[in-house]
């Protein structure tokens, strides 16, 4: 659930994988990994891929918990 509120929050602000990367301090691949929920991150890591985003964690947690809550539903 984690990778897919990161891929849309990157996706929303046009971003490629290799620039969230660059930005975050990180390997391109290990975003793809992250998004496609094949990697456990870290909070730190979070943390790195929101400043990288431009995402507060207010804002992330709110993206979340909709995502959440969504797929209860559905």
């Amino acid at each position: 659930m984690v990778g897919r509120v990161l891929r849309a929050l990157r996706e929303e602000r046009e971003l490629t994988q290799e620039k969230l990367a660059y930005a975050a301090g990180v390997d391109r691949t290990f975003v793809g990994m992250v998004e496609r929920n094949e990697r456990h991150v870290t909070i730190n890591t979070v943390g790195f891929l929101l400043d990288g985003l431009g995402v507060t964690w207010e804002d992330f947690g709110a993206r979340l918990d909709k995502s959440l809550k969504a797929r209860k539903r559905g």
